[in-house]
């Protein structure tokens, strides 16, 4: 519930400085594999807000007469993605929501035992200074570069799922610098 507040309290302050940065309207964009772009009168600031959906639908016929045929539906990934810069294009933020169910699932919910693990809601949340046209300064958590089919977004992958060795060798993501 805490992240929830969190959450509706930093969008409200990013909508309210994009309205109210100046008398004049904002710029606001919105299209297919775009997302809502909203960009203020004065440039100053720059908020756009994309969401991706996964989902998997299965369907199973029985050929004998005693079983019934089997329909499931399942959202395998949900993501709000939030990105933007306010003050200067140079300094950035970034951050990449995971809002299907299994991530508001605690390990108490997945083992039956009190662990004190609150789900993995927040995926990456990065600020990013370019203070050079070649060097660019990163402090968050996000994905690791090494390992190629983690870094690929899964939007882009040909099959649902990636390899079971890649679940088990991935050092996935990390907070840093």
């Amino acid at each position: 519930m805490n992240n929830k507040r969190i959450f509706v309290v930093v969008i409200f302050i990013f909508l309210y400085q994009i309205a109210y940065s100046q008398i004049k309207e904002p710029s606001i964009h919105l299209g297919i594999g775009k997302g809502l772009q909203i960009t203020s009168a004065d440039s100053t600031v720059h908020f756009k807000l994309g969401v991706r959906m996964q989902q998997h639908v299965s369907y199973y016929k029985s050929n004998s007469t005693l079983s019934e045929d089997e329909l499931a539906y399942n959202l395998r990934r949900v993501r709000l993605k939030l990105s933007g810069w306010i003050k200067d294009p140079s300094i950035q933020y970034y951050l990449q929501l995971a809002l299907e169910p299994k991530a508001f699932k605690t390990s108490q919910d997945l083992t039956g035992q009190q662990e004190g693990f609150a789900g993995k809601i927040i995926l990456d949340g990065i600020i990013k200074w370019k203070f050079h046209s070649n060097f660019t300064l990163i402090a968050g958590q996000t994905k690791l570069p090494g390992n190629r089919e983690w870094i690929i977004s899964s939007q882009h992958l040909q099959f649902v799922d990636r390899s079971i060795l890649n679940d088990q060798f991935s050092i996935d993501r990390d907070v840093g610098l």
